[in-house]
């Protein structure tokens, strides 16, 4: 019952849209802050809002609202070192033991989410995708997940960036 430790950003959301909706997503939220590409073709934008958010729910919500259903935005998340990592729009749970396929289809459909895969070497883990993300901040929903009687860990599947010293 444990969500792996990540804090939201206050000012820095991941964006994923459709490559035929880029240009009007960040023409939408430039009401909000700037977008650039994710580096790493990734094929995800970064919005950094104009100021630091004291409620980054807040901030995300607004970026939801702007998007609709065209894409969704996720608060970038910080590791311990305050390192970014960028949430790609699936989460990870490991259950606390292996659920048969009709359990993990329950399990999401009481939680919002749909079932993606299984992981083919432990077969406790599951990803999932949220199936109204627009709807969902991603760390609460991460934190409901990881409540759950049958949930031993949950996480967001995230991209880093290493840089060479």
């Amino acid at each position: 019952m444990v969500a792996v430790g990540r804090r939201p950003s206050a000012d820095l959301f991941v964006v994923s849209v459709g490559a035929d909706q880029r240009e009007a997503a960040a023409r939408r939220l430039a009401a909000l802050g700037q977008v650039t590409e994710l580096s790493g073709n990734s094929g995800l934008l970064l919005l950094r809002v104009g100021r630091k958010a004291a409620n980054p729910k807040s901030a995300w919500r607004r970026a939801a609202e702007l998007l609709g259903k065209a894409g969704r935005a996720m608060p970038v998340l910080l590791d311990e070192a305050g390192q970014p990592l960028y949430p790609t729009g699936e989460v990870t749970v490991r259950f606390k033991r292996a659920l048969s396929d009709k359990e993990l289809r329950d399990f999401a459909r009481a939680h919002g989410l749909s079932f993606a895969r299984r992981n083919e070497f432990v077969r406790e883990q599951a990803v999932f995708q949220p199936a109204k993300p627009e709807e969902k901040y991603l760390p609460d929903l991460i934190k409901e997940v990881a409540q759950s009687e049958e949930t031993k860990q949950a996480w967001a599947n995230t991209l880093a960036q290493y840089t060479r010293y």
